[in-house]
């Protein structure tokens, strides 16, 4: 996961988080670095299923965002793959069992390992995620100063 992210971008996810603006309005022009960073960031901290439970962004947008950047082509099959599968949270998993604590469980593990594998393959693909947005950025001009 190599790569810095500027510090510009940083700045203006720093601000995003501090305003708890995360599904606000952001900018169409810095929602994929937005969607992209989170994304990236989350699989590598505690996976694909932080991500669902902490952003309101869908697989969609984070493939959107890895296609305009240009994003290593392994890393959109992980996501397009994981894209073909829903992801149920523990809410959603305890209402088809509410009554047994051992099958909610079972049904919780489950899930954690296939979305496990998935992360594993995302790990294991050639990440260049921070310096697609980095060369995104630079290319584009993007002034994030502009966007608040």
């Amino acid at each position: 996961m190599g790569g810095n992210i500027p510090e510009s971008l940083m700045a203006y996810i720093r601000r995003l988080i501090s305003a708890k603006q995360l599904d606000g309005d952001i900018p169409e022009k810095i929602k994929p670095l937005v969607v992209a960073y989170f994304f990236n960031m989350e699989v590598y901290r505690g996976g694909i299923q932080c991500f669902f439970e902490g952003y309101s962004f869908s697989l969609e947008e984070v493939l959107s965002a890895f296609k305009l950047l240009g994003v290593d082509p392994e890393l959109i099959t992980v996501v397009e793959e994981a894209g073909t599968h829903e992801y149920l949270s523990d809410d959603d998993i305890y209402e088809f069992e509410p009554d047994d604590e051992d099958k909610f469980a079972e049904l919780i593990e489950e899930r954690d390992q296939f979305w496990d594998e998935i992360n594993e393959e995302y790990c294991a693909a050639n990440n260049d995620v921070n310096e697609k947005i980095t060369a995104y950025i630079e290319s584009n001009n993007i002034d994030f100063g502009e966007t608040t």
